[in-house]
């Protein structure tokens, strides 16, 4: 259900193994031709090499601003609401939403 065209949000659960969602962009740039720009944890872009390996495969840092910004260009962006919080959590707890 990602439109062709115009912008779009798509909500995911995080994963340790953070790979899926670069399967679901690749996904949808094979089929759609279009690029999905995935908001990333902000400590990704305070490691300089690791910094520079996200930006090259289409992450972003995760900020309102950044989404936002993307959203008005037309654009899809890929975010995991928990981020590394729920990345890192253990299985016993798995499919509970955890509300601060």
């Amino acid at each position: 259900h990602i439109p062709a065209s115009g912008p779009a949000l798509i909500v995911v659960n995080h994963s340790l193994a953070t790979y899926d969602s670069g399967l679901l962009a690749a996904a949808v740039r094979e089929r759609l031709g279009r690029d999905v720009w995935l908001l990333g944890d902000r400590y990704i872009f305070k490691i300089p090499v690791v910094r520079d390996l996200a930006s090259a495969y289409g992450f972003v840092e995760g900020s309102q601003h950044n989404a936002e910004s993307l959203l008005r260009d037309g654009e899809l962006v890929l975010v995991a609401p928990g981020g590394m919080r729920e990345a890192l959590r253990p299985s016993s707890q798995k499919y509970q939403l955890n509300i601060r």
